[in-house]
């Protein structure tokens, strides 16, 4: 029987717009995405027809996402083949760190690979993009643009190896709801990438750290205010910046060294059950084997 290993990433956001609502219901957005060293173990192998999935989370098998892509590849590849899908989560899940996503990139990619498809990345990840808006950047990964309902990915100047602590706080923030808060108070853009941009290019940490934006605070955190409170606690334990991902609930901090990004971690570990310490990552999965 033959098996195949992968790492499946979690991303942070270092910009989030929201430009508006599209006519298919979706809204465009403007984002810089980069993948973190965080990831998930997944286990791909081969048997006769049917699609299994055991996850240390586990979900019904229509709402698991990687159950999803592995039934619509072989659904629009047109292969009578099985594979059992093992998945280990450490990436939080409800996080907006694209836990589901990433899980998605890792199974068409390696049932591309298992099933000896030889499809192209654009193929993938126009599938992947029927399964959710984030799957096209894990497909890539590293550091990009992100535009579009997600669909448009474009490699940029890559983050320098930067440690990070995420910490997510003990409730969720469902992702629909942020957009419909967005929307009915009518907030405006932020027009602010540049300022992003022109400091990924430079490699300049520390501006980085003064200008990473996330539009999605705006509505959490008169929700939320323990989401102000870890930036908060996150800056005055030395970090470059700090910022919420996606559209929540996790708040993500830079720092310069391994030392002071433990040393921070240590300080919130009381607020939030799940603290992890990881680092940017220039991929979206990897094959282990």
């Amino acid at each position: 029987m033959k098996t195949l290993e992968l790492r499946a990433h979690a991303k942070i956001n270092l910009y989030l717009d929201v430009l508006g609502k599209r006519g298919d219901g979706y809204h465009d957005i403007q984002s810089v995405m980069q993948s973190l060293e965080l990831a998930d173990e997944i286990s791909l192998s081969e048997r006769s027809l049917d699609i299994e999935v055991v996850c240390s989370s586990p979900l019904p098998r229509e709402e698991n996402l990687a159950w999803k892509a592995a039934k619509l590849l072989r659904d629009e590849v047109g292969v009578e083949r099985g594979v059992l899908i093992e998945i280990t989560k450490h990436i939080p899940i409800a996080a907006g760190l694209a836990g589901g996503s990433a899980d998605v990139a890792a199974v068409l990619v390696g049932l591309n690979l298992l099933w000896g498809l030889d499809l192209s990345h654009d193929r993938l990840l126009e599938l992947g993009e029927r399964i959710g808006a984030d799957v096209p950047f894990c497909l890539k990964g590293g550091t990009c643009l992100v535009e579009g309902k997600g669909e448009r990915v474009t490699s940029l100047a890559s983050l320098p190896h930067v440690w990070t602590v995420v910490a997510k706080p003990d409730f969720e923030i469902p992702t629909g709801w942020a957009y419909g808060r967005l929307d009915r108070m009518g907030v405006s853009s932020l027009l602010g990438i540049s300022e992003v941009l022109v400091a990924l290019e430079r490699k300049d940490l520390r501006g980085i750290g003064l200008v990473i934006a996330n539009i999605f605070e705006r509505v959490t955190i008169e929700e939320h205010p323990e989401i102000e409170s870890l930036k908060k606690k996150f800056i005055e334990a030395g970090a470059l910046g700090a910022l919420m991902s996606g559209s929540g609930p996790s708040v993500f901090a830079l720092f310069e060294g391994r030392e002071g990004a433990e040393k921070a971690a240590r300080l919130l570990e009381h607020l939030c059950s799940t603290v992890i310490v990881t680092a940017t990552y220039p991929c979206g999965w990897d094959v282990l084997c």
